[in-house]
Parts: structure tokens; sequence; C-alpha cells
């Protein structure tokens, strides 16, 4: 058995009839029927003026008025079924215009639930909009809090910086150069003139004879 499933408008439509259902008149043989027959006219054309201009929650319950009276009204009065020609006319009028309105009411129902489907797509966009926005926002949050801690971080390590400043660069490796600079080369030295005041004397060779002679430190002040 296939399930009813409710139309879009079904929830505004309900709400329309449940403030028609103590609106429903009574009406007295006192009265003639022709007046009644007149009301129903009026009713008529005021559902079709708000279907024409597309205002349809008051073309809806101008034809649920309409309807409900020239069905469940109307057929109460003791002049209803009299067979004379004029009230059989007016009748029978009144019964054409009840099959208009019902064909009409349903075209009505169908754009409601257009206007539903439309307000839900509306409604699911801006929601989905919103939903963006917020995330966004967060983001944007997140983002300026990692600014602000990377931020004091940094603070923080200048201030340790300014505490214990560095040691600058290429120090230690100037003052090796001063040092390599102060040794003299191998060249350099050979241009020194040393003092010989203190050496001991050559020492003489005789011809034929290596044997050295050895010097006497003994006279060396």
């Amino acid at each position: 058995m296939a399930v009813k499933k409710d139309r879009p408008s079904e929830k505004r439509r309900a709400a329309l009839k449940a403030t028609e259902v103590h609106r429903t008149p009574k009406i007295s043989n006192i009265t003639p029927i022709q007046r009644y027959y007149t009301a129903a006219s009026n009713l008529l054309q005021r559902f079709e003026e708000a279907a024409k201009k597309n205002r349809l929650d008051d073309a809806y319950v101008f034809g649920l008025r309409f309807a409900k009276f020239s069905t469940d009204v109307l057929p109460t009065h003791d002049y209803y079924n009299v067979k004379q020609p004029a009230y059989v006319s007016l009748r029978k009028q009144n019964q054409k215009d009840l099959q208009k309105v019902i064909g009409s009411l349903e075209e009505v129902v169908e754009l409601m639930d257009l206007e539903e489907l439309e307000r839900r797509e509306i409604q699911r966009r801006q929601e989905e909009a919103l939903r963006k926005i917020q995330e966004r926002e967060e983001q944007m949050r997140k983002e300026e809090k990692e600014r602000a801690e990377t931020q004091d971080l940094i603070n923080r390590l200048n201030q340790l910086n300014g505490l214990f400043p560095d040691v600058p660069t290429g120090v230690g490796e100037e003052q090796k150069n001063v040092e390599i600079k102060k040794i003299p080369s191998v060249k350099a030295m050979d241009d020194v003139d040393l003092p010989i005041c203190g050496l001991p004397p050559p020492i003489p060779f005789s011809a034929g004879n290596i044997q050295p002679v050895l010097p006497s430190y003994d006279s060396v002040t």
C-alpha cells in the first residue's frame, strides 16, 4: 500500500483551514434563498480576484468558504430543492460555480506548493550561507589566535636575545688571523740580523789533519 506523501503546502493549508472551523454561517428559512445565492456569488468574486492577483492564501480561504457554503449550508434552506424554474436556475448556476472553484482551488494549491518549495530553497541557501560565514569567522579567529601566539613567542625570544646577546660572527677567525700574522716566515727570519757577540769562534781545520781544534771557553767572558 502506497503511503500518502504530504504536499509541500500541507502545513500552510492546515493552518488556514483551522481558522475557518468556526466560521460556518447559519441560514434562516425566513430569509429568501436568493440572498444566500447572492452571498455565494460575492465569495466567488472575491476568490477570483485573489487568485488573479496571486494572493494565494486569500484565494484558498475564499475558495474554501464558497465550497463549504455551497455544499453544506445552502442545501439546508427549505427552498433549495424547489422545482420552480427561478430556483432551479440559481441552484444550477451555483453548482456550476462550485465545480469551477474546486478546479481552481487545485491550481491554487499547486501554486502554494511551488511557493513553499521556493521558500524552502531560499531558507536552505540562507542557512548554507550563514554556515559558511560562521565557518569563515571561526577560521579567522583561529588564524588571529595563531598570529597572536606567534607574535608573543617572537617577543619573548627578542627579550631573551636582549638578556643574552650573541657573540659577533667572525671574531674567532679574526683573532686567529692576527696570531698567524705575528709568526714571522722563514724568509723573514733570514733577513733578521742576529747578534754574534756571544757565539763561539769558528772551528779551524788544518791541512791533512781532520781533527778539530776545540776552543777553550775558559777565556771567554
